[in-house]
């Protein structure tokens, strides 16, 4: 089956559930991180004229840096799902995308001295 190009990348039926899970890690890994800060807003920090004006000017930037964040994972997170209609498309079963990125993970790698390398 021929390659595709998907967000600007080459992919085949050789490297698309390695692509996938690149971006799904990273996907789960900016979400695991970024989750705490969906309530984080900042208090006005005296009874003072200039306090509650610097609150809102600094939760406007926090809430503008959020949506930013929001929209870059909401990006990987489609092109993540793109590369997972293409696995299917080349023939992978739902279940061999899971399993594979459990296969391709850091976290599988590293506890199975396969840091650095891909398994196939």
């Amino acid at each position: 089956m021929a390659s595709t190009v998907i967000a600007g990348m080459t992919v085949t039926p050789e490297n698309v559930l390695q692509l996938h899970n690149v971006f799904q890690s990273e996907v789960a890994a900016l979400r695991s991180k970024t989750v705490f800060t969906l309530n984080f807003k900042v208090g006005k920090a005296a009874e003072d004229p200039v306090s509650p004006r610097a609150a809102d000017g600094f939760n406007t930037k926090i809430d503008s840096y959020k949506r930013r964040v929001q929209d870059y994972v909401d990006e990987l997170d489609a092109t993540a799902r793109a590369l997972a209609d293409a696995a299917k498309r080349y023939g992978h079963s739902e279940e061999e995308i899971v399993a594979s990125f459990r296969k391709f993970s850091p976290g599988y790698q590293q506890r199975n001295g396969l840091a650095g390398s891909v398994q196939r």
